[in-house]
């Protein structure tokens, strides 16, 4: 078993190469680029120069590495001649961990003039993987492909809500709508109705709550949208502001960028015809079946909200209207008593060690 287990890992990197995988991204859009390593030697430094095609940018601060580089550092910059430079090393010639996996990504735009169905290379050159000694053992640097193409972008367009009462059904009215350059196709993703005392927080607020998942209505077309109606019911001992959120292809919204509207969240959230457009947030990506223009590592726009005001519902009144006490003449007492022949005593006529019997007349004067 120890056998199989040595011939495998060194049959999975044999050859000593840096490669990006090929992507798919939207024209006008962000994307997320991975630089990988396989390994079969003890590498402690990396470095390459990466051209990108025309009408592509990357944010050399957008560089990190991940674990297995955990002990060293990452630069990049930008060569007079456009192209730009990335070096991964350590001060103390410490070893990149592993043999094979993602080394760091880095942000890459594709701006709006690039053209939909269309395949952009990367190329990278002067690639060095450093060992110990200093030598250069690496034997591949590919750049991978950039594919540009047409995809959906999913809005929720308009949240409304009928009169919010504790304890019962509220109705939930809300609309999604496609306004990317391709369909959604027949994919299936989720819309999720969410309670939270704060939208500003999102829904990783304490008290916020997941009220129902709902199958989206229909795939949709560029232009297409679709209305759904559903109930939700309120839980008991709420009241005061809240706000309804709705998410379409994706989960919970957190980290909400409020930088268009000023930094606060607005009261009347309505972007589809305001200025600043739809606001993004953070999302689980795992959640996200549906690959959207502009939208990476769950970051998405695909959110809307309405402030609620849960109402206190109409409540029982108890009172107690009417008491009557009378001498138990039925009991075994037959001490001497001043009671009239009635057996009704007034409030005189009790004393100490006499049985009595209490009638209470208890009746609600609520609304409910």
């Amino acid at each position: 078993m120890l056998l199989a287990a040595l011939t495998t890992a060194g049959a999975y990197a044999q050859t000593n190469r840096l490669y990006i995988p090929d992507l798919t991204m939207s024209r006008g859009a962000e994307a997320m680029v991975s630089v990988y390593m396989d390994n079969s030697v003890e590498v402690t430094a990396v470095e390459f120069t990466l051209s990108l095609p025309t009408g592509f940018t990357l944010t050399p601060s957008s560089a990190i590495l991940t674990d297995r580089a955990k002990n060293h550092q990452v630069t990049a910059r930008r060569l007079s001649n456009g192209n730009y430079k990335f070096v991964v090393m350590s001060q103390s010639n410490a070893l990149i961990e592993g043999i094979a996996g993602q080394l760091f990504t880095f942000r890459l735009q594709a701006t709006s003039s690039v053209t939909d169905e269309h395949d952009y290379p990367l190329t990278m050159t002067n690639a060095v993987m450093s060992v110990k000694s200093g030598q250069n053992m690496l034997d591949a640097a590919e750049g991978g492909t950039i594919r540009i193409k047409s995809m959906p972008n999913l809005h929720v367009t308009a949240v409304d809500c009928s009169e919010a009462v504790a304890g019962q059904t509220m109705t939930v009215h809300y609309i999604v709508k496609n306004d990317g350059r391709a369909a959604t196709g027949d994919t299936e993703w989720n819309d999720y109705i969410w309670l939270t005392p704060n939208i500003t927080a999102g829904t990783a607020m304490f008290g916020a709550k997941l009220l129902k998942t709902v199958g989206n209505v229909s795939a949709l077309q560029p232009g297409e949208s679709y209305e759904n109606t559903v109930n939700v019911v309120l839980e008991e001992r709420i009241y005061g502001n809240y706000d309804i959120v709705i998410t379409s292809n994706m989960y919970g919204v957190n980290s909400i960028d409020f930088s268009a509207t000023g930094g606060e969240a607005p009261a009347v959230y309505e972007p589809a015809t305001a200025s600043y457009g739809f606001l993004k947030g953070r999302g689980n990506a795992s959640y996200i079946t549906v690959a959207e223009e502009g939208e990476v590592n769950g970051i998405s726009d695909n959110f809307s909200y309405r402030r609620i005001d849960i109402q206190v519902p109409p409540l029982a009144d108890i009172q107690v209207p009417k008491v009557v006490i009378v001498v138990d003449n039925e009991s075994n007492d037959s001490s001497p008593s001043p009671i009239n022949s009635a057996g009704l005593a007034s409030s005189n006529s009790f004393y100490s060690g006499k049985t009595v019997k209490v009638t209470a007349t208890i009746a609600n004067k609520g609304e409910t």
